[in-house]
């Protein structure tokens, strides 16, 4: 579908042709607010629409998703309802512009984060019967590292860190490493660096978080990428349509179509569990998640500031 402006219900998929395997699945953070993370998770999945990518992009901000105000729509349903079990998640999809799909938040309401273990499994093998249809699932996760993200992030096999080259937001994206590599991960941790006023600026921010991970951590997320600050950004905010398409030209797009291409071109390192696995290990983890957040933080791993200089970690 081109970008007409119009959205429609993304309707039934077809048949899974044979042989499909389940779609690479990315968890999408921020450590905190403000970085851009929804809008990064919205033009990027764009940007891998263009490149001829079947995409699935799932509001998992659970109370405060974006996605559908981004893109000026107001969906009939959403994750909440196929929660509840009463639709389908074929039927609460939306078809955006170049062909993504899109599985709104439960604005307002606590659905996934509160959800029950049933719930879970419900959205679980819902979602994973539709897995087989999308080459790309990108989860867009909440800010922060509550329960909920922390067990996303602990479960998934590819997540991009977001941040900007401000101090505070760098603090938290090396906060989010720590949480990371605490809970032992697998596979990929990707580092984008947003908002950036220049390439040296960009890179001197990604060598910072990598330089300290390896000092401290004995391991590093690998950089992306970085997209510029551009006020076609903010204006596209205000229009509530992707700056992907509204600005094609521009300087965001032309580096976020930069970062899909450096996505693409990077095989996973291992194929991770599909969406449905993902979600239905969130029965087992969000349960104890809590207190693994208690930890991360009683081990100096929430909210411990960037070291300057070598400082202690």
């Amino acid at each position: 579908m081109e970008a007409t402006g119009r959205w429609e219900p993304a309707g039934r998929t077809g048949p899974s042709p044979a042989g499909a395997t389940t779609a690479r699945v990315v968890v999408v953070t921020g450590g905190k607010g403000g970085v851009g993370k929804s809008n990064f998770s919205l033009n990027f999945s764009l940007a891998l629409c263009e490149r001829g990518r079947r995409v699935l992009l799932v509001d998992g901000d659970s109370g405060l998703g974006s996605l559908d105000v981004l893109l000026g729509i107001c969906p009939e349903r959403h994750l909440g309802h196929v929660l509840r079990g009463s639709c389908s998640a074929t039927d609460a999809l939306v078809r955006a512009p170049l062909g993504l799909h899109l599985l709104a938040a439960a604005s307002g309401l606590q659905a996934l984060g509160d959800a029950a273990a049933e719930e879970v499994t419900r959205l679980g093998t819902a979602l994973g019967s539709l897995s087989v249809a999308y080459d790309v699932c990108v989860l867009d996760a909440g800010a922060g590292l509550g329960p909920l993200v922390h067990a996303l992030l602990a479960a998934a096999s590819e997540r991009i860190v977001v941040t900007t080259p401000e101090p505070t937001a760098l603090a938290d994206a090396y906060a989010t490493c720590k949480a990371i590599i605490a809970s032992e991960p697998r596979g990929e941790t990707w580092l984008l660096i947003n908002m950036a006023e220049s390439a040296a600026e960009a890179e001197a921010a990604a060598r910072g978080i990598v330089s300290v991970c390896r000092g401290y951590l004995a391991w590093s997320p690998r950089p992306l990428g970085w997209v510029p600050r551009d006020p076609r950004v903010c204006r596209s905010v205000r229009e509530q349509r992707p700056f992907l398409l509204a600005s094609e030209q521009g300087p965001a797009a032309r580096a976020m179509r930069g970062v899909a291409a450096a996505f693409c071109s990077e095989s996973p390192v291992e194929r991770g569990p599909g969406l449905r696995d993902l979600l239905l290990s969130l029965v087992q983890r969000v349960g104890g998640a809590a207190s693994g957040c208690q930890e991360v933080q009683a081990r100096g791993l929430w909210r411990t500031p960037l070291p300057r200089g070598g400082a202690r970690s």
